[in-house]
Parts: C-alpha cells; structure tokens; sequence
C-alpha cells in the first residue's frame, strides 16, 4: 500500500505542474489571439525567432560525435529528441542540464513586438513553444508585459476603454 501511495504522490507531483504549465500555455495564446483579433494595431504580442542555423548544426554534429543524436528538424522533434536522454538518476539528470545549455546557445533572443509591425506568419511565431501567436498574460505581478496585456484585454471586453496607444509607444 505504502509504495503504491508513493509512486501514486510521484506521478501526480509530475503531471500537476506539466498541466498547469499547459493551461497557461493555453491562456496565454487565447489571449493572444484574442487581442490581435480586436486590436491588431496595438496588440502587444511575444515571438521567439528560429535558432541560428549554423550553430545549430554545429551543435548537433558535436553531440553526435559522443553518441547524442537530436533532431533539430523542430522545436518538437527536439524536445522529443531530449526527451530520449532523460531519467530519474543523477547521472541523467546532470547530462539533461548540460544538453538543455547547449540547446539554448544558438536560440535567438525571443521579444515582444506589436502586432502592427508584423507582416508574415513567421513573424508571429514562438519557435520554443512552437505556437503561431503568444502574448504574456499570466504573470501580471511580475512582467509589466502583463499589464500591458490585461489592460488591452479589459478593453476588449469593455470593461475598461482602449488604451491610447500609438503602435510605435507599443513596439
């Protein structure tokens, strides 16, 4: 029984904040989409440009020399790809932090634009969550990106008049 309640605490300790991460994930591209719909001069959005791609490749070819193969087709088929080298054991769990550093050096820098500078889909895109459209909106205690975000959201829901804007201030 004991063992049981154990593996059972461990399991629910993992899934938990993988679904709360997922809700905001979700939240924040609602938002997102939300606002953009109602406000594409000023909707204040977050993309996350694709990685370098010679750096990459240099990456990847250096990991394979010791045996690490990624594939870095994605931003999905690399976390599935990491996902093979993961474990519950130090050993494991000190190589996942050495592969995550390497991983994140040819990522560029993601940043916040408005939506009226965008022109393409790919300019909205966030390569690291691998979605098309991400604003933040669940951290409004910590990112004045937040606020900027709920405050275009009270408009859009008439709770509060449309900010004044001018798209240039937004970007």
């Amino acid at each position: 029984m004991y063992e049981y309640t154990k593996t059972a605490t461990r399991n629910v300790n993992q899934i938990v904040p993988r679904m709360i991460e997922e809700f905001m994930l979700l939240a924040n591209v609602t938002v997102a989409t939300w606002i953009k719909e109602r406000f594409p001069d000023i909707a204040f959005l977050r993309c996350h440009p694709s990685p370098i791609p010679h750096m990459m490749k240099e990456m990847k070819e250096t990991l394979e020399h010791i045996g690490i193969h990624l594939d870095v087709t994605s931003a999905g088929s690399l976390q599935a790809s990491l996902g093979r080298y993961s474990g519950d054991d130090p050993y494991t769990q000190a190589r996942m932090i050495v592969l995550n550093t390497l991983c994140a050096r040819p990522m560029a820098r993601a940043k916040y634009f408005c939506a009226s500078f965008a022109s393409e889909a790919l300019d909205f895109w966030h390569y690291a969550l691998s979605v098309p459209l991400y604003t933040h909106y669940t951290s409004p205690i910590r990112r004045y990106a937040d606020v900027m975000v709920h405050r275009l959201l009270a408009a859009s829901l008439g709770y509060s008049d449309k900010p004044q804007w001018h798209n240039d201030f937004v970007q």
